[in-house]
């Protein structure tokens, strides 16, 4: 609920957007919190560092595109490590941006 409340809108429509080659002038309302390692992939929902805050919608593409979501830092690898982690946020930040990137390093 603090997460929500700290940050109340997706973390992750701008970066679908630019993934799309789209242009989205105002992200949805967050209603979820995502695990980028999920817990069954060996993540924590306690680590804040592992969670982002994002719409319905942009959380049910994450789950259902996973190599997608790989690609664009959304979903990681069970064997994350600190540098994966840095890796993805850069993909993130780069997305937000409008920014293109590369394939990350994990797929």
């Amino acid at each position: 609920e603090r997460l929500l409340a700290d940050e109340p809108v997706c973390e992750a429509c701008y970066i679908w957007a630019s993934y799309d080659g789209k242009v989205i002038f105002r992200p949805r309302t967050a209603v979820d919190v995502h695990e980028l390692v999920s817990r069954g992939r060996g993540g924590s929902i306690l680590d804040e560092s592992n969670l982002l805050v994002v719409c319905r919608p942009c959380h049910t593409r994450i789950t259902q595109n996973p190599t997608e979501s790989e690609f664009c830092g959304l979903a990681l690898p069970s064997w994350t490590n600190p540098d994966i982690l840095r890796e993805a946020e850069l993909r993130r930040d780069h997305l937000s941006a409008g920014e293109p990137i590369s394939p990350p390093s994990w797929l």
